[in-house]
């Protein structure tokens, strides 16, 4: 039964943000024999996909995906490797990829253009935001922007026995939601206010409940017409990507010793699909580029009945899920550091199901965002990704050539 690696991709960034300019195979240990590849097919960006056969062949990872996003400019991507280790099919720049706990930061997104839209404050007490439920009182000091900040009085792990009943899928996602807003909102905290900082999905899954009820709509449906539409994200779902019959999409795998093990995309190669606002996302690499772009600046503008015409995202709003509290480090579904290659803060993050993993860098003053991808979870994985990023972050500061005269 898969856990989500949501702890563990949060630490990724604090360490790889050592790592902005690998040069390939520094970070050592033995290299893994790669599964057998075809010539690869519609691997997209030639650059960027001949960055990555090097780094494909050492991890030994089914598949390797790369994007290089820039402000103003066409997403360039580029992807290597096969959907479903011993099979022949190769992996293509149209794939999707399972972005696990990514998908954080587009449920902020998401919560910030409702509220907007509706009478949700984000800033005020969560019981504003569940008046069905009853609560306990030691909630009264905690809004929804803390649980996005990881700081709202939840732990890491689910209670076992809530956990177990949400694999059993004996209702849909939002009675789900609904049951972990009730059982954990009824009790108190299960930490202190003050006790700083803990990875929690429950506090991004009790955001989601929290707009199910503003907008009356389950959050799947919300995220497909509030967010992945505006940003013209067609292939932007919630789940393991593909069909468990054919491979029509990369598969996500397990490592057994130096084997790799293909998962097929069931419901048991995911989550309980109650956490989709916490890590379910899965879409193209196009695609997480046109969010990540939003993020780097990109204005996308949205006409509601009714109204006008404005921005998908304001600039105050954009600011909010930018900048941390005083002391902090984390918000809105991002790591925010700074790094030596940027002037400005730059945004982290890293996602797994235990079958997929995948890392963004983003550097908003610097107007470009790199993003990495495979389909397989463990160290070899997250070495590659880290190679990825840095080489996609050294081609990203390259001089651009003058057009010739």
């Amino acid at each position: 039964m898969p856990i989500d690696l949501a702890p563990a991709a949060r630490r990724r960034p604090a360490r790889v943000l050592g790592l902005a300019f690998l040069v390939l195979g520094a970070l050592g240990g033995g290299p893994r024999p790669a599964p057998a590849a075809p010539e690869e097919g519609r691997c997209g960006d030639a650059e960027i996909a001949a960055l990555l056969r090097p780094i494909r062949e050492k991890a030994g990872v089914p598949a390797l995906g790369g994007a290089l996003v820039r402000l103003g400019q066409p997403t360039r991507a580029g992807v290597v490797g096969v959907r479903k280790a011993g099979d022949d099919t190769a992996a293509t720049v149209g794939d999707r990829w399972h972005l696990g706990s990514c998908t954080k930061a587009m449920t902020a997104t998401l919560a910030e253009i409702v509220a907007a839209e509706t009478k949700l404050d984000l800033d005020a007490p969560v019981k504003a935001a569940f008046p069905d439920v009853q609560l306990d009182a030691g909630w009264d000091a905690v809004t929804p922007r803390r649980w996005m900040a990881h700081r709202g009085g939840l732990e890491t792990a689910y209670p076992r026995a809530l956990w177990s009943w949400l694999w059993k899928r004996e209702v849909d996602p939002r009675q789900q939601r609904t049951r972990i807003a009730k059982e954990l909102l009824g009790a108190p905290p299960a930490r202190a206010l003050d006790a700083g900082f803990k990875y929690s999905n429950s506090g991004f899954d009790l955001v989601g409940a929290a707009l199910e009820r503003a907008m009356d709509q389950d959050f799947e449906t919300l995220a497909a017409t509030r967010l992945f539409a505006p940003l013209g994200m067609t292939s932007a779902a919630f789940g393991p990507p593909g069909a468990p019959d054919v491979v029509d999409q990369p598969w996500g795998h397990r490592r057994r010793g130096d084997t790799l093990v293909p998962l097929a995309p069931t419901l048991d190669a995911d989550n309980p699909p109650s956490l989709s606002p916490a890590g379910r996302a899965a879409m193209t690499l196009e695609d997480w580029g046109r969010f990540v772009a939003l993020h780097l600046g990109n204005v996308v503008t949205v006409k509601r009945p009714g109204r006008e015409a404005l921005p998908l995202l304001s600039p105050d709003a954009l600011a909010r899920l930018h900048t941390p509290a005083p002391g902090e480090d984390y918000v809105g579904g991002w790591k925010v550091t700074k790094r030596g290659w940027s002037k400005g803060p730059v945004l982290t993050h890293a996602g797994s199901n235990t079958m997929w993993f995948c890392v963004c860098w983003l550097a908003p003053e610097e107007g470009f965002a790199v993003l990495a991808v495979t389909n397989v979870a463990g160290p070899d994985a997250e070495k590659a990704c880290d190679q990825v990023a840095g080489a996609l972050i050294g081609l990203a500061r390259e001089p651009v050539a003058a057009p010739a005269k």
